[in-house]
């Protein structure tokens, strides 16, 4: 038997509710609301498929409700529609900019209550399956470059997962949007890297001086990377971030940045920290060498790096504090 969606109604009258649950009852799981608040908590209790939504309520109305629920990232995109007898196209107008996908007018018609119900749910379900089937296809293109650097470049391989930590806690703690991009970004970055020769790629990671001609394969291995990338299903934004990880700091505030733009700027930073230590600085040399190229990186990345990088050493020094404690005991 089929999993019934589940569906949280949110309305101050009882009549309405009992309405919903004769309309609907039978075919889904529903949960119930009379308030804002309550609304609230019940979404990050149930996690429901779709909400329907009263406007006029008193204390916090629908269009703050809904309004909370697309700041939430975890209720972002949980389908939103509109139940309420305002019917001029400003009020629909305003749903429609804090995210709601459709408006039901009361008094509610059965029919078309359910066909609008049916509809944003199949419509919810569908792009699961194609979100799914993309994440399989992503996977397969990332194994398959990965496959390639390991073989190609084995040095870029392990420096991959430092990169793709690094960056991917960056991320977080900003709140980046697309954070799996900005990983995958990382962890790939180096794929252009193998139209460069070993040896070349030996002597840059020992920070020797590069000729003419080795230099210029250097500094083209982002766009080499981006060219490799740029038409795997999936990874299109992943070669944006390759391709333009070495370009400058902009002169404008990180508020303004794109995606694109603050995941190759990380990308940039964290791939400048990994070499130094390469080279072989310390953590902490390295982090100083940053912040005395203060044009070249971002403020507000740099505080972030050394903030995720001191938290890490404290682990380090627990975890180790701890082994020995267990060790005496």
């Amino acid at each position: 038997m089929n999993k019934k969606f589940k569906i949280l109604i949110v309305d101050d009258e009882p009549n309405n509710l009992k309405l919903f649950h004769q309309i609907l009852g039978e075919t889904y799981e529903l949960k119930f609301a009379r308030d804002g608040t309550n609304a609230l908590i019940a979404t990050d209790k149930h996690k429901p498929d779709l909400i329907l939504l009263d406007i006029m309520m008193p204390e916090m109305d629908g269009y703050e409700v809904c309004r909370r629920l697309k700041e939430n990232k975890q209720t972002s995109r949980i389908p939103v529609i509109f139940v309420t007898t305002l019917d001029n196209i400003e009020d629909e107008s305003k749903g429609f900019q804090l995210g709601c996908v459709d408006y039901i007018t009361k008094p509610v018609s059965h029919p078309i209550a359910l066909a609008r119900i049916k509809t944003h749910l199949d419509l919810k379900h569908t792009k699961a399956k194609v979100d799914q089937l993309l994440s399989k296809t992503l996977l397969g293109s990332f194994k398959m470059m990965s496959d390639i650097m390991s073989m190609v470049n084995p040095v870029a391989l392990s420096q991959s997962s430092r990169l793709k930590r690094c960056a991917g806690e960056i991320g977080k703690k900003l709140g980046l949007e697309g954070l799996w991009l900005l990983e995958i970004a990382a962890a790939l970055s180096q794929i252009g890297t193998i139209a460069i020769p070993k040896e070349s790629l030996i002597k840059a990671r020992l920070g020797k001086m590069l000729d003419f001609d080795e230099q210029k394969l250097m500094n083209a291995y982002p766009a080499i990377g981006k060219e490799l990338l740029i038409n795997l299903p999936s990874l299109e934004k992943v070669a944006e971030i390759i391709g333009s990880h070495r370009d400058p700091l902009p002169d404008t505030a990180l508020e303004t940045w794109d995606f694109i733009t603050i995941s190759s700027q990380i990308l940039k930073m964290v791939c400048d920290y990994d070499n130094l230590i390469t080279s072989g600085q310390s953590k902490s040399k390295a982090l100083s060498l940053l912040l005395q190229n203060k044009k070249a990186y971002s403020d507000k990345l740099l505080k972030l790096l050394i903030d995720i990088e001191k938290s890490s050493q404290e682990d380090i020094e627990n975890s180790s504090q701890e082994d020995i404690e267990k060790s005496v005991n």
